[in-house]
């Protein structure tokens, strides 16, 4: 599941359960929608109850970086553990900013 909110100049996408094979479609076309429709100087990516990470949202997290980088931050918010040793193994946790709620 993926909820969309605004707050000012932060989009906020909290993801939900997994991001594999059959739900980066899903993810893809929200981030584009948001990306065409809304103005936002940082993306938040929120994984706090993201409890799996496929290759295939990997793939999909690295092309929505390459996508939205160039305009806005990318931020992954809350990263669970599982999920965080996910990006560290496949060297993301050193490409992508990671950071707590708090921190925002």
């Amino acid at each position: 599941m993926i909820d969309t909110t605004l707050d000012g100049e932060q989009a906020n996408i909290a993801l939900t359960g997994e991001l594999d094979a059959s739900t980066v479609a899903q993810f893809k076309r929200e981030v584009a929608r948001v990306a065409a429709t809304e103005r936002f100087s940082v993306l938040c990516l929120r994984m706090q109850e993201l409890g799996f990470l496929a290759s295939a949202g990997l793939g999909a997290l690295l092309e929505v970086y390459r996508t939205v980088s160039p305009r806005a931050a990318v931020v992954l918010v809350d990263v669970t553990d599982d999920v965080r040793a996910t990006l560290e193994k496949t060297g993301f946790a050193k490409r992508m900013t990671l950071r707590s709620s708090s921190e925002l």
